[in-house]
């Protein structure tokens, strides 16, 4: 068991992407990680919705600057979130190809290296 911090945003995608992978495994690992962090993503989630109508700056800070911190993951729980994380960059790189917007690109891009940087230093963690 060790413990994985999140940066507020990665939390963020890999919360949205189980709950979509839930559709397809209504009782399987991905549902019983999801539940286990439910707490702290409702928290949370409530928390962003706030500052993103209130305080854009703080909403900004939370996201980017901040970490969630989840103790006690063990290998299944790794591995889920490197599957989670790889299907999230699959879907960063499907916007990268169709899109010429440079901003976009670059926030796409940093998105997706920083999943990258996330799940290999995951790997060294089992």
């Amino acid at each position: 068991m060790f413990e994985v911090r999140f940066t507020v945003w990665q939390f963020v995608r890999l919360m949205v992407q189980m709950e979509e992978s839930i559709k397809s495994d209504k009782i399987g690992d991905i549902k019983k990680l999801y539940h286990g962090w439910e707490d702290i993503w409702v928290d949370l989630d409530a928390k962003l919705l706030d500052l993103g109508r209130n305080n854009p700056d703080e909403f900004a800070d939370l996201m980017m600057n901040q970490e969630v911190c989840c103790d006690d993951v063990d290998c299944t729980e790794a591995q889920i979130i490197s599957v989670e994380f790889k299907k999230i960059s699959d879907d960063l790189k499907q916007k990268l190809s169709q899109t010429d917007d440079e901003q976009e690109v670059e926030d796409l891009t940093f998105e997706l290296d920083e999943l990258i940087i996330f799940s290999k230093k995951l790997k060294l963690l089992k």
